[in-house]
């Protein structure tokens, strides 16, 4: 029931919380007292490593996709499944605070997510 092609819009069901990954790991983060650029590392760089994508993902530097996040690590939000983009608002946060809003995302340098900057 899953897209073969590994296109996660047109996997079945969504991908649940995908949206929320960010912001429940800096929460988690940021209660033991970590700092963002401890999470900036989990989330790029050691993720690409382990997707076998260093040499074009996981960092800013010439040659490299351009996959940036910009958000603010103080700002919080209230989950609320009803305002989710995934498929089927289903996600364990649900009524959880959350840390670290995001407010664009680009892929390729090019902007996905957000209000226009």
């Amino acid at each position: 029931m899953k897209d073969p092609g590994g296109d996660f819009f047109a996997a079945w069901g969504g991908v649940a919380s995908l949206q929320l990954t960010l912001s429940a790991a800096w929460t988690g983060a940021r209660a033991r007292g970590l700092a963002p650029e401890w999470i900036a590392e989990r989330m790029s760089a050691a993720t690409a490593r382990l997707a076998g994508l260093e040499r074009s993902k996981g960092k800013l530097a010439a040659g490299y996709d351009a996959d940036i996040v910009i958000w603010n690590p103080d700002a919080s939000f209230i989950v609320d499944p009803d305002k989710l983009f995934h498929r089927h608002h289903v996600t364990p946060y649900a009524g959880r605070e959350l840390y670290g809003v995001v407010g664009a995302t680009f892929v390729g340098g090019r902007q996905v997510f957000g209000d226009s900057l």
